[in-house]
């Protein structure tokens, strides 16, 4: 008599769910650029790999709007051309591209774009909320002290707020306006999408309840230089490529020099981060090395518990009861 060997239901299932194909996700692409070439290219690259895609982004560049909202205040007719070509003067101020009823612009903040797609177009497209929602790629990167006042991070932040699975995704400078190396970082985006499905198996979500990725690749200058890259893991830190900074002249300032702007006026600059003050592990450095950090955000402002206590220790005497 001949005996089979029995293997543990346990893995035949792991076994089973490994070989199935990668089910389609309902994702909702959103951004702070606009109809870019970035966002183009990875709505065109998630439609080809089979899943069901929105988009909605401003009809104008907004970055540094980080989580704004203007409430109550209708937005009327487009004043002046959306970012590439999706709407032009005069049309609605909130509506769909004319060749593609999945692609949507809203004139207003990132935030508002967001929630445009959320709260009114993912319902008659899938009956409820997305699988997944992409903010990105943007066009140059958000590490440390830049993400609280970047549309791309905050679009994600309200997601996750939402209780959706949330990346945001941020490539180099170099890629706006650039369709060759634009395809290349949803090549990155469809790498991590392609790893969250594999992970993830029956109904659990993508990501854990109130989590989300921040993710950031470094420059390149060549399509195939993409393949090459790592994933590392990072920390959000406070150190950033770039720090805001106010600058009382704009016209002695360097970096507003480089970009065309001489107007004796204060306003908003940058100064290059101090790298190597930074932990390793930081996303600037990390990025430095040529390297894609990823980084995981939450969506509330809560605190960690030891620094909760040690904070409201500091004010404890507003806690005792009142004496008569």
């Amino acid at each position: 008599m001949t005996y089979r060997k029995v293997l543990p239901l346990s893995l035949l299932v792991a076994l089973w769910t490994a070989a199935l194909p990668a089910a389609a996700l309902d994702i909702l692409i959103t951004n702070d650029d606009g109809f870019t070439a970035n966002a183009r290219a990875l709505y065109q690259a998630l439609e080809d790999e089979g899943h069901q895609v929105l988009m909605s982004v401003p009809c104008r560049n907004q970055s540094g709007q980080g989580a704004a909202l203007a409430f109550l205040r209708p937005i009327g007719a487009l004043t002046e051309n959306c970012v590439g070509g999706i709407a032009a003067a005069g049309d609605p101020g909130v509506g769909a591209a004319a060749d593609n009823p999945q692609i949507h612009y809203v004139d207003g903040t990132p935030v508002a774009a967001l929630l445009y797609g959320l709260d009114v177009l993912a319902g008659p497209r899938w009956g409820g909320a997305p699988d997944l929602v992409i903010s990105g790629p943007n066009e140059g990167n958000n590490t440390g002290q830049v993400n609280p006042s970047s549309g791309t991070v905050n679009n994600a932040v309200y997601a996750i707020n939402r209780g959706l699975p949330a990346l945001a995704v941020s490539a180099d400078g170099n890629t706006a306006d650039n369709e060759v190396l634009a395809g290349a970082v949803a090549q990155v985006v469809l790498r991590v999408v392609g790893e969250l499905e594999r992970q993830t198996r029956f109904d659990r979500p993508l990501l854990p309840q109130g989590a989300g990725l921040n993710i950031n690749v470094p420059r390149f200058e060549q399509q195939d230089e993409v393949l090459a890259l790592a994933f590392a893991r990072a920390e959000v830190g406070t150190v950033s490529t770039v720090i805001p900074r106010f600058v009382e002249n704009l016209a002695e300032d360097p970096v507003a020099a480089s970009q065309g702007i001489d107007a004796p006026l204060p306003g908003i600059s940058f100064t290059p981060g101090d790298l190597e003050a930074a932990d390793p592990d930081s996303e600037a450095v990390l990025l430095g090395q040529g390297r894609i950090a990823v980084s995981v955000i939450e969506g509330n402002f809560g605190a960690d518990p030891v620094v909760r206590l040690r904070s409201l220790a500091r004010i404890g005497g507003l806690f005792r009861p009142a004496r008569p």
